[in-house]
């Protein structure tokens, strides 16, 4: 399992950033990481990753510190898509068969390679690979970047923005890849997403980040009408159509006051 333990993080003369945030990412789930703009997700998936400490709390990787983790064995446990990435003159298949670099003994072997092709096959992404990376589009590159993380074959899988640049169909084509991973393979995602629709369509788990710490986490049966307006402070109407609930804005905006009540609902995730 991969947790955060009642993490505390703040930027240098800010207020805190996230002041209790405890969440776990189990194996076999797919949780959805839901919030305002500027209320720490990004953040949250960095101290998951060990790109940053906590200042209070902790996060473990199986049981350890993952900042205590060797490197090299957190890249073979974990995979992670940044939402900013650059480009460069590696082609598209060399830059997926870096992502085989925590599993090579020297050299790619013949199974090395396979893996990268059926990466970018099932991304329909083959017809690009000796195409350089800075010839992409912004959705191409991050697009890449999940079929790096897929070969890279860890147990837990880490998403920050992942549909950021690409277009609608190419947005349910990645998660759906992501869900179709997590309940093939067993491994535990979570993905940092703006859209609700797209999380209740894809995702199992979701957590909603307010006020510096995880308002609600749980099933789909957290995702209520209520939990919208007091987590984004807009009126909406919850309906199911298809057997998936849909989130429909009315257009009634709400005031930031309204529904806040401390600390708000927690689960211990």
């Amino acid at each position: 399992m991969l947790e955060a333990r009642h993490v505390a993080f703040s930027y240098a003369a800010s207020r805190p950033l996230l002041r209790d945030v405890t969440l776990a990412l189990e194996p076999g789930t797919f949780t959805a990481i839901l919030g305002p703009n500027g209320c720490g997700k990004s953040t949250l998936m960095s101290l998951f990753t060990a790109a940053r400490a906590p200042q209070a709390g902790e996060v473990l990787l199986d049981g350890s510190p993952v900042g205590e983790v060797p490197r090299a064995l957190r890249a073979q446990l974990m995979a992670f898509v940044s939402q900013h990435s650059h480009g460069n003159r590696l082609t598209v298949f060399d830059a997926v068969l870096m992502g085989r670099r925590p599993r090579m003994e020297g050299a790619p072997n013949a199974e090395d390679l396979a893996a990268v092709e059926a990466a970018l096959a099932s991304l329909k992404m083959d017809s690009l690979a000796l195409r350089h990376l800075d010839e992409l589009s912004g959705g191409e590159y991050q697009t890449v970047m999940l079929a790096r993380a897929f070969v890279q074959d860890t147990p837990y899988l880490l998403l920050d923005e992942p549909t950021n640049n690409l277009d609608l169909a190419h947005q349910h084509r990645v998660l759906d890849l992501v869900r179709t991973r997590v309940d093939e393979r067993g491994v535990g995602a979570a993905a940092v997403l703006h859209d609700v629709n797209l999380a209740l369509r894809h995702c199992d788990r979701f957590a909603f980040l307010r006020d510096g710490v995880v308002d609600a986490c749980g099933g789909v049966s957290i995702v209520t009408a209520d939990e919208i307006r007091r987590v984004f402070h807009i009126g909406v109407d919850i309906i199911e159509h298809g057997g998936v609930k849909v989130m429909i804005p009315t257009g009634e905006d709400e005031p930031e006051e309204a529904g806040l009540d401390g600390e708000g609902k927690r689960d211990g995730a």
